[in-house]
């Protein structure tokens, strides 16, 4: 049986990967589709997007959080550490904070078993 406390966690991880790819996803197509001055509303349209698909998405996931692949961990961990890499300019020392989450997560697994 999950706490609050680990369904809080699990939201914190799995909340911002649809937003923040389908707006990252957008905007770059948006750059290569639309004219200029339209980019920022298409990468906009792909935040709004997101965040309608994270309503049915997030509570799924949370739920079976323990039970999902060990390949989809790993893609969420290689997508917030080149989001990360990316924000801090290029300093990898930052990626080390993405310890705390995977820790989390992966002794949130074994407890489970």
């Amino acid at each position: 049986m999950k706490t609050k406390l680990e369904n809080f966690i699990h939201g914190l991880i799995l909340a911002p990967l649809a937003p923040l790819s389908l707006f990252l996803g957008s905007w770059w197509l948006a750059y290569f589709v639309l004219p200029e001055k339209w980019i920022p509303a298409g990468a906009l349209f792909g935040l709004a997007l997101g965040l309608l698909a994270d309503i049915p998405l997030l509570r799924r996931w949370s739920a079976r959080a323990n039970r999902l692949n060990i390949g989809f961990w790993v893609a969420v961990f290689l997508f917030y550490s080149i989001g990360i890499f990316g924000f801090f300019m290029g300093v990898p020392v930052f990626n080390l904070a993405l310890a705390l989450p995977a820790g989390f997560i992966f002794g949130d697994r074994l407890a489970a078993k």
